[in-house]
C-alpha cells in the first residue's frame, strides 16, 4: 500500500506499508458497526508532516479546523518493523520513531 504526499507537501510518499492484514467482526457489521478483530501492519514507513500554516498531510481536509479522531474498536493491533517520522514546521518539532 502506498499513499503519496498532497501537492503542497512536496514529492515522496506519506505512507508505505508492505502488508496490511485485517479481520473484521461480522455480527457488528450487520448492525452497521465496524469492529476490527485484528489489524496487522508489516513494515510501515510513515512520513507525517504539518506545515507552518497548520496543514497536516494525513488530513483529508487540511484547511478545515481539526476534529477528534474517531477510530473503530481494534481488539488486536500489531506492528512489525515500523518506522515513522514527524515534522511540525509551526512548532519546530520533529520525531523519528522505530518499532521492531
Amino acid at each position: 500500500l502506498q499513499i503519496g504526499q498532497p501537492a503542497w507537501a512536496g514529492k515522496g510518499r506519506m505512507a508505505e506499508i508492505e502488508r496490511l492484514q485485517l479481520q473484521i467482526e461480522a455480527l457488528p457489521l450487520l448492525r452497521g458497526q465496524l469492529v476490527f478483530r485484528r489489524l496487522e501492519v508489516t513494515r510501515p514507513n510513515l512520513a507525517l508532516l504539518r506545515d507552518a500554516k497548520g496543514r497536516a498531510n494525513w488530513s483529508l481536509h487540511p484547511d478545515a479546523p481539526p476534529k477528534p479522531l474517531r477510530l473503530p474498536p481494534i481488539q488486536d493491533f500489531r506492528v512489525e518493523d515500523g518506522r515513522m517520522s514527524f515534522k511540525d514546521a509551526g512548532r519546530r518539532q520533529s520525531l523519528q520513531a522505530t518499532i521492531d
